[in-house]
């Protein structure tokens, strides 16, 4: 994680000698020593932060408008990327408080009251996919996953949820997601016979 967030080049390096094919038959046989930590490095490695300033919400009596975001930083250190950033509550089964965000398509300032009411102090971040060829051949490969224990798996799906509903940056995230066919990944892993309930019932 941190050769690859400290030089482009050794991204580029890894897509060219197939690294993340390696990366998964490496770890195949080795599943039953993975642990939440190693997941949450695997989380840095696919993604980075972007955490910006957000305009202070407008006192009573004054129109109910918010700016778009006026300062973006993206943090793609290893260090700067604190692990806790990236935990997901692996007892939550679904969420249908998202399923307004893929109704029908919104610009990048839809539902800025949310934002306001979700989010009291003046920054906010989220995830933004930028590795992904780490999710294609690794984060997706249920063939890998499907042998961790049930908290690992629910983990990894909360992670790929939180991609999809994020209200800034989720349409580059889906663009990505589309491109390596995310949803084709999914349902073969739905019509795998040794998936947990639990699991199941996450991913749908």
């Amino acid at each position: 994680s941190c050769a690859l967030h400290q030089n482009p080049q050794n991204v580029k390096d890894m897509q060219i000698i197939r690294g993340y094919h390696l990366l998964a038959l490496f770890l195949r046989p080795k599943m039953t020593l993975f642990d939440m930590q190693s997941l949450e490095i695997f989380f840095q490695i696919a993604a980075c932060e972007a955490l910006f300033s957000e305009p202070k919400k407008l006192e009573a009596g004054q129109s109910n408008i918010s700016m778009p975001p006026t300062e973006t930083i993206f943090e793609n250190s290893y260090e700067d990327l604190g692990l806790s950033r990236f935990r997901y509550d692996s007892s939550s089964v679904g969420s249908h408080g998202d399923m307004d965000d893929f109704s029908v398509p919104k610009d990048s300032f839809s539902h800025l009251s949310e934002l306001e009411t979700d989010m009291p102090v003046e920054t906010s971040n989220c995830i933004v996919l930028s590795n992904a060829d780490m999710v294609e051949h690794v984060l997706l490969d249920w063939t890998l996953w499907v042998t961790s224990p049930v908290s690992i798996q629910i983990a990894l799906l909360g992670f790929l949820e939180n991609l999809v509903s994020m209200h800034w940056y989720r349409n580059h995230n889906l663009t990505i997601l589309r491109r390596i066919n995310l949803v084709e990944h999914l349902l073969v892993t739905l019509q795998r016979g040794d998936v947990e309930v639990p699991v199941l019932e996450k991913l749908v």
